[in-house]
């Protein structure tokens, strides 16, 4: 959130995961508003929406009444020389709602209004921003940053700086620790930078692990909940690699023995798939490797 918070104009932040307790229409719409309020231009925007008739409890995208509100809130904008940016969080978990038609209407007919995307699960989020020729926003020019893991170097400075400013004494030889064990992530490495100005090396790191495997379960438990069929078989694919049984001989040899039955080329291709679409897993030459040392962890001890 750190561009969100600096940027100066008016923005807006929406949770991919606010979706579920609330209808996505109503969720747009109330982001949209929230957006051109802040461009002290309300007046001027209900006088022009009368007559659009945008009850809110009846917005559907089918009907487009969101289009006609983002085209309306968008002459606003031009009128007052201002741009509004909509920050959109785990962006994928919107697919599913079909957004992304919604988003590239804005993008062709809203150009006063930008979109800032994110996701923690990187084959969807970029099957989501348009990497199929059947999405909507395929071929909409687009930047894309991809956040890799910072080097080991980069993560002692990012934990030195942040103690620095923290105004808090540590021993390097701790901080190093924290480097290995975190292996560059910068959200693990966040973590324990919060705790370790409250604690101990080992309570910090103690603290990291146990929010770390309550956050993984429940990203699994909902992967799961949204897959079919023999779902059972993505946890023996987690434990093969997390035990080390990584290439792809050896994580079907271990599902074999496992589960007692053979498992085919094609079934096993599709499961790795999934698997890192939800970045889970990713490949490395010939080998397939958890996303997360804390993953590793918590795949290899789970039942």
């Amino acid at each position: 959130k750190v561009a969100y918070n600096q940027l100066d104009v008016p923005k807006v932040w929406l949770d991919g995961f606010e979706a579920e307790p609330i209808p996505i229409q109503e969720l747009i719409a109330d982001r949209l508003f929230a957006l051109v309020a802040q461009a002290d231009v309300t007046s001027k925007l209900t006088e022009k929406i009368e007559s659009v008739q945008f009850p809110i409890v009846t917005l559907n995208l089918k009907q487009k009444k969101l289009a006609a509100l983002s085209r309306k809130i968008n002459s606003v904008f031009e009128k007052t020389g201002k741009f509004g940016v909509i920050f959109i969080d785990e962006a994928q978990m919107l697919k599913e709602h079909k957004v992304d038609y919604f988003l590239a209407h804005l993008y062709d007919h809203a150009d006063r209004i930008k979109i800032v995307m994110a996701g923690s699960q990187v084959g969807l989020l970029e099957e989501f921003i348009g990497k199929n020729a059947s999405s909507p926003l395929f071929g909409r020019a687009k930047t894309q940053i991809e956040m890799k893991r910072l080097s080991p170097e980069n993560s002692l400075v990012f934990l030195i700086q942040g103690c620095a400013q923290a105004n808090i004494r540590v021993d390097i030889e701790e901080l190093k620790d924290a480097v290995n064990t975190f292996d560059g992530l910068i959200g693990w490495l966040t973590y324990y930078g919060y705790y370790r100005i409250r604690y101990g090396h080992e309570k910090a790191k103690e603290l990291v692990f146990k929010d770390a495997e309550e956050i993984i379960r429940d990203e699994f438990l909902r992967f799961m909940s949204q897959q079919r069929g023999k779902k059972k078989r993505f946890l023996y694919v987690l434990k093969a690699i997390a035990n080390g049984y990584n290439t792809w001989n050896e994580i079907k040899e271990f599902i074999k023995i496992k589960k007692r039955e053979n498992i085919s080329d094609s079934r096993l291709l599709n499961l790795l798939e999934r698997l890192s679409d939800y970045s889970f897993i990713e490949r490395d030459g010939n080998k397939y490797l958890l996303c997360d040392p804390i993953m590793e962890k918590f795949f290899r001890s789970s039942s």
